[in-house]
C-alpha cells in the first residue's frame, strides 16, 4: 500500500509540474502572438502606404490584400432587421408583415434569446459577404445587409519561399 502512495504521489508532482509548465509555454505563445499580431499590422500599414503589394523577404513572401468584412449588429433593433431579412431570403413567398410577426413573437416570447442572439462572425462575414455578390450580380449594386456596415481592412499573408526561390531576389 505504501508504494502505491508513492507512485500516486510520484504521478501528481509530474501532474503538477505539467500544469505548470503548460501554463508557462501558454503565456510564451499569447506573448508571441501578440508580437506577431502586431507586426503584422504594421506591415499591412507600411506596404499600404508606400502602395507594395507583394514583397520578397529571405526567409518568405509577403502579399498584401485588401478584405471586405462585416460585423453582427450588438443593438436588439440591428438583430430584429437581420433576422427578418435571412426569413425573408429563405420564404420569399411569405408577405414581409408575417415574416416581421413571427420574428417579433419569437423574440418577444425570450428577450433573453435576443440578447444573446448572434452569428458566428466568421459565418457571418461570408454569408454577408456572398449576399452582397448575389445582389450585385442582379443588378442591385448598391445594396446593404439592414442594419450592417461592411468595412475593409488590409491583411498580409505570408508563404515561405520554396529552395530554388530563395536565392533569387
Amino acid at each position: 500500500m505504501e508504494n502505491q502512495n508513492e507512485a500516486d504521489a510520484s504521478k501528481l508532482k509530474e501532474i503538477k509540474e505539467l500544469v505548470d509548465h503548460v501554463y508557462n509555454l501558454k503565456l510564451i505563445s499569447d506573448k508571441a502572438e501578440k508580437e506577431y499580431n502586431s507586426a503584422k499590422n504594421r506591415l499591412a500599414e507600411i506596404m499600404e502606404k508606400a502602395e507594395i503589394d507583394k514583397m520578397a523577404g529571405d526567409e518568405c513572401n509577403a502579399s498584401l490584400t485588401l478584405k471586405t468584412s462585416v460585423s453582427f449588429p450588438k443593438e436588439e433593433d440591428g438583430k430584429v432587421a437581420i433576422a427578418e431579412y435571412i426569413a425573408s431570403q429563405d420564404n420569399p413567398e411569405l408577405e414581409p408583415k408575417r415574416i416581421e410577426e413571427a420574428v417579433n413573437n419569437l423574440f418577444h416570447l425570450s428577450p433573453t434569446l435576443l440578447k444573446m442572439f448572434t452569428i458566428n462572425a466568421r459565418s457571418f462575414s461570408s454569408w454577408a459577404t456572398a449576399e452582397i455578390e448575389r445582389k450585385a450580380s442582379e443588378g442591385e449594386f448598391e445594396f446593404q445587409l439592414p442594419a450592417v456596415k461592411p468595412y475593409e481592412y488590409y491583411s498580409v499573408g505570408l508563404r515561405k519561399r520554396s529552395d530554388r526561390k530563395k536565392g533569387k531576389k
